[in-house]
């Protein structure tokens, strides 16, 4: 995924994650995070983390930062679209 200033066309970041073509992505109204879907089955939920807004009381959100690291975070585990289809994959795969 990559994301852009859409004012400037500025490439702002890449984002590695999906295997697969990204097909939907929903950004969330009030929180700095970003939901996609892609073609390989997986929905990411990324974070974005500033880097300018760390500030001394907040020394949990500035430990999670590095002066070189990205700014959006990739989700820790693939969500699942719902137990329902889980359940059924895993059994067909038993058949």
């Amino acid at each position: 995924m990559i994301i852009y200033d859409s004012l400037t066309g500025k490439v702002e970041e890449f984002v590695h994650g999906h295997k697969a073509c990204v097909r939907d992505v929903y950004w969330h109204p009030y929180r700095n995070e970003i939901i996609t879907t892609s073609w390989d089955g997986r929905i990411g939920r990324w974070t974005y983390r500033d880097k300018t807004s760390a500030r001394d009381n907040e020394p949990e959100r500035r430990s999670q930062n590095s002066t070189n690291g990205p700014k959006f975070q990739p989700p820790q585990t693939p969500l699942r679209r719902s137990s329902r289809i889980a359940s059924k994959k895993r059994s067909t795969r038993a058949d």
